[in-house]
């Protein structure tokens, strides 16, 4: 099955030191019918592909549940969410086989794993992957979530983090904490770590993976950010490559599942 990530929009209801995304927030304004379209093309070409619904937060787009309910019609749709809504009114109207939910846990802002934790047990069947951003200074929080999830048989997944804080400061776990993330079952870990690189190697995105931008507009993936080289999937022009292409990135905290090892 093909998979699209999808930045529905930039904005978002959290400031994390970590990301500033949402300082782009402004949408183009597109009706819920030509994304309808353009996505009802997209399964037309490529048959129903995976949708990975992101941002920004996604859910914080005006249209998000018309968009989520029409466009899985077409396509199985994963919302990459902070979970800060209610997600039951929209479950209740679609299917698991249709409408995936894949929840993030910010520790910013005073979030409360718990009443994350109390969400995630209401998703129920529609639970795809749960991530948590590891921050240095939750170490002893994150490990007690992953107990809390292990006893009722969800996989927590973690993101270790590295960035330049207001004071310009770089904030990174530490050596324990890498090397205790890299001994988590995720096989992609040691990318997310910065321990292994892409540079040099063949990489299926733009060929079983692309990445569509809140304008319809398609790049290879995340970190090609090449105003839509595969085309835009709301003017008829979007067309994956047919080969998998040299990667010329230092690193990949995106996509490593389609890296081609060896």
């Amino acid at each position: 099955m093909i998979e699209f990530g999808w930045d529905l929009c930039y904005s978002c209801n959290l400031r994390c030191p970590y990301c500033s995304v949402w300082k782009d927030e402004n949408p183009p304004k597109i009706g819920i019918e030509r994304w309808v379209s353009g996505w009802k093309s997209v399964a037309e070409k490529y048959g129903r592909c995976k949708i990975c619904l992101s941002g920004g937060e996604p859910s914080t787009h005006p249209l998000f549940s018309e968009i989520v309910e029409n466009i899985s019609q077409y396509h199985t749709v994963d919302i990459c969410t902070n979970l800060l809504w209610d997600p039951a009114p929209l479950l209740s109207r679609v299917a698991p086989s249709r409408v995936r939910v894949s929840p993030t846990f910010h520790p910013a802002q005073g979030n409360d794993f718990s009443v994350f934790f109390s969400k995630i047990l209401l998703a129920g069947d529609y639970l795809s992957v749960v991530r948590y951003v590891f921050l240095p200074e939750n170490d002893s929080e994150a490990r007690l979530a992953k107990d809390k999830c292990e006893k009722h048989g969800i996989h927590l997944n973690f993101l270790p983090v590295r960035f330049n804080n207001s004071n310009g400061e770089f904030v990174g776990n530490s050596q324990e904490q890498k090397k205790w993330l890299s001994e988590q079952e995720d096989s992609y870990r040691l990318y997310y770590l910065l321990e292994k690189s892409p540079e040099g190697k063949k990489c299926m995105a733009g060929m079983k993976s692309a990445m569509v931008r809140p304008d319809g507009s398609v790049d290879r993936c995340p970190q090609h950010e090449d105003g839509g080289t595969l085309g835009n999937i709301l003017d008829g022009t979007f067309s994956l490559v047919r080969e998998a292409a040299v990667c010329r990135k230092k690193i990949c905290v995106s996509e490593p599942q389609m890296i081609i090892e060896g």
